[in-house]
């Protein structure tokens, strides 16, 4: 596993709750022993950072806390960029999502955010984990921000195929 570099992660606890105040460069990647059945990387990473009002997709899988007779279920849906903002480091950016819309759970941690561009699906947002206030809002790393980072990786990824 590779974490990126400038990770941080700043937690917080109110009302007896640990939340998370917040967070950079929530990136890793972990490399599999062998390639998985059936799947394939098509790379289609953004290059332009989402826009405020941009319809997204979510996606996420696990439990979702009010509803525990839904562990294990894949769960996808829509939602509108309603704010970008500069993370810490002043580098990358978050992507923020408020009700009414598709949201994420406990679980979800990793799940990818897509955005839909003539025909196209391209990966914009990585969910950072648990950091939704309810149903109410949601965060996701934004991949353009990152996003040599991520080639590098794929890279690392191709040459460890190869070997």
């Amino acid at each position: 596993m590779v974490v990126h570099e400038g990770f941080r992660s700043e937690l917080d606890v109110a009302g007896g709750r640990l939340f998370v105040k917040s967070k950079v460069a929530d990136l890793a990647v972990i490399y599999l022993e062998k390639e998985l059945a059936n799947t394939s990387w098509d790379n289609k990473l953004r290059e332009a950072e989402v826009l405020l009002n941009d319809e997204v997709t979510v996606v996420g899988y696990g439990a979702v806390a009010d509803e525990p007779a839904l562990k294990g279920i894949r769960r996808f849906g829509s939602n509108v960029v309603a704010e970008l903002r500069l993370s810490n480091d002043r580098k990358g950016r978050e992507i923020r999502f408020r009700f009414p819309g598709a949201h994420t759970h406990r679980g979800d941690s990793g799940g990818p955010c897509f955005l839909e561009e003539k025909g196209t699906r391209y990966l914009v947002g990585i969910n950072g984990g648990y950091v939704s206030q309810g149903a109410t809002e949601s965060w996701f790393t934004s991949t353009s921000s990152y996003r040599d980072w991520i080639a590098k990786q794929i890279e690392e990824a191709k040459k460890r195929e190869t070997s």
